[in-house]
C-alpha cells in the first residue's frame, strides 16, 4: 500500500501580522461614515417637509442597514476563499452600487 506524502508551505506565520494596524484603518472609516452620515442626514432633515422627516431618516437607515445585510451575505457565503480576492469582490459591489449614484 502506498502512503501520499502532503507538504505545506506557509510564507507567513499566522499571527505574525500585529492587529494594531488595523487601528488606523477603522479611524479612518469610521470619520469617512461619520461624514457622510451627518452630511446626507442634515441635506435629508433640511430640504424635507415636516411631515417627511422622520420618513427621510428612516429610509436612509434602511439603505446602511440594507448595505450592512450585503456584506453579510457576501461574507458569510464565502464564494471566494481567499481574503485578496474577497476584497476585490466587496470593491467591484462599492463601483456598482456608486455608479448608479453618478450615473442614474
Amino acid at each position: 500500500m502506498s502512503r501520499i506524502k502532503t507538504v505545506q508551505f506557509v510564507s507567513l506565520r499566522e499571527n505574525q501580522v500585529s492587529m494594531f494596524w488595523q487601528i488606523p484603518q477603522y479611524v479612518v472609516i469610521t470619520c469617512g461614515e461619520i461624514l457622510f452620515s451627518i452630511t446626507g442626514l442634515s441635506f435629508a432633515y433640511s430640504q424635507a417637509p415636516t411631515s417627511m422627516k422622520s420618513v427621510l431618516q428612516a429610509a436612509w437607515l434602511m439603505t446602511v442597514a440594507f448595505g450592512n445585510l450585503v456584506v453579510i451575505v457576501f461574507a458569510e457565503a464565502r464564494l471566494v476563499q481567499r481574503q485578496v480576492p474577497s476584497l476585490y469582490v466587496f470593491l467591484c459591489l462599492s463601483f456598482f452600487t456608486t455608479s448608479f449614484v453618478f450615473f442614474p
